[in-house]
């Protein structure tokens, strides 16, 4: 419930601070992107391991690099073309779509 609207949030902020598809707007908006994004994977491990009663802390410690790592590999190119030919309205929607192959990961990495 938190990652949805935070991400939404996260990138009418970039927009409006770092309007444009030319290529230095495109690459401040993808680094804020990687850099932000340990606390949105933060967000999600962390909220699963409380729900299932396990230590967050250990959680966090062993889940957030290693996906923070293949994020960085996936997302950066995930968002260029995104920012370079998808309208700022239906981001979102191109987001989640492809989100959802990540959150495939994701359960991946949080079962292991």
């Amino acid at each position: 419930a938190v990652l949805g609207p935070g991400s939404h949030t996260l990138e009418l902020g970039l927009e409006r601070f770092l309007p444009g598809t030319g290529v230095r707007s495109i690459a401040c908006k993808v680094g804020c992107r990687v850099l932000v994004s340990p606390l949105f994977l933060s967000l999600n491990f962390g909220s699963l391991a409380a729900l299932r009663g396990q230590d967050v802390s250990a959680q966090l410690r062993s889940k957030v690099f290693p996906a923070w790592q293949t994020g960085c590999f996936f997302w950066p190119a995930v968002a260029t073309l995104t920012y370079k030919f998808v309208p700022l309205l239906a981001r979102p929607a191109a987001g989640s779509a492809v989100g959802c192959a990540w959150s495939c990961y994701l359960s991946l990495v949080a079962h292991r």
